[in-house]
């Protein structure tokens, strides 16, 4: 005969030790939601070039600037001559790609509160682009790691030798492996993934490339023909969590969502679905201090922020 009584209170048991084990380590306080509309644009033949990007000022307050941005810094007389981006703005780089007699040139420029030039840094083409932007440093697609300040080299890239030439070992993809480093750890939080028909492979890793010791920690996720992909992300002040942009994705219209990752429990601890099957893009993670951070999104004619609070988790007193 069973004893009932006993087995419904070793399940309680379970179910009560499951619940401390997966109590979350943060509260997440939901503090704004703006949308910015497109402002008209002046009367030309063609568009003007923004900015539109947003941050944390000195006082931890989330601004947007839409200025226009200015083609003259990347040494071009015409906006037309080189493919201009802002990759950050505190502190403030941006990117330029440019003809240059033959050939075209790619150079990180690092910039001042006036616009002046402080560093600036040429791109190898092919080898080089930026995986992973925080206001402490910025990745390459080599792992090479930046410090935008002042254009210094963190993390010299592992190098080896081919055909006898020397060349970066690693070379991970803007598109598909946003990357953030943690410079406590001196390792990489990557995600990598590759989705087929009927199998998934990867997800998100800690990644050293020093001893090349790469731990899957979240694996890749599939429901039916969508698949997640993570477009960008940044490591949070103490470098124990990693924030997501993520995207619900496939032929159609996408969702996306903002996610937060325990790294040392090696678990998603929150995630927000904030759009259903909308005309999203270019999702991008900002990080304030004391806990702010804020994801923005373009949808349609729109710009889209979301701004939350991270807070230790208390629990009940």
């Amino acid at each position: 005969m069973f004893k009932w009584p006993l087995i419904l209170a070793f399940l309680f048991w379970i179910g009560m030790n499951g619940c401390i084990e997966s109590e979350p380590t943060l509260t997440v306080e939901k503090l704004e939601e703006r949308e910015i509309e497109f402002p008209p644009e002046p009367g030309k033949n063609y568009p003007v070039s923004r900015i539109n990007r947003p941050y944390f000022d000195e006082k931890n307050q989330l601004q947007w600037n839409n200025d226009q941005k200015n083609p003259r810094i990347c040494g071009a007389s015409s906006q037309f001559e080189c493919r201009h981006k802002v990759v950050s703005l505190k502190p403030r780089v941006d990117y330029c790609c440019c003809p240059n007699n033959l050939c075209t040139t790619e150079t990180l420029i690092g910039l001042d509160n006036q616009e002046e030039m402080v560093w600036q840094r040429d791109l190898k083409r092919y080898d080089e682009d930026i995986i992973g932007v925080s206001p402490q440093t910025l990745v390459l697609s080599t792992l090479e790691v930046i410090d935008p300040k002042n254009g210094s080299t963190i993390l010299e890239p592992v190098i080896i030798i081919s055909h006898g030439r020397k060349r970066p070992k690693y070379r991970f993809y803007r598109l598909f492996n946003p990357t953030a480093f943690r410079r406590k750890t001196k390792d990489f939080i990557l995600f990598d993934a590759e989705y087929s028909l009927f199998s998934t492979q990867g997800g998100l890793y800690l990644f050293n490339p020093k001893p090349e010791v790469k731990e899957l920690i979240r694996e890749g996720k599939q429901r039916f023909i969508r698949h997640l992909n993570v477009r960008n992300m940044a490591p949070s002040e103490d470098e124990k969590f990693a924030f997501l942009a993520q995207m619900w994705e496939t032929r159609g219209y996408p969702h996306i969502e903002f996610a937060i990752f325990d790294l040392e429990k090696k678990q998603t601890i929150f995630e927000e679905r904030l759009e259903n099957d909308c005309s999203c893009s270019d999702p991008i993670i900002v990080v304030g201090k004391q806990g702010h951070v804020a994801i923005y999104y373009r949808k349609n004619n729109k710009h889209i922020l979301v701004h939350y609070r991270i807070l230790p988790h208390k629990g009940e007193t």
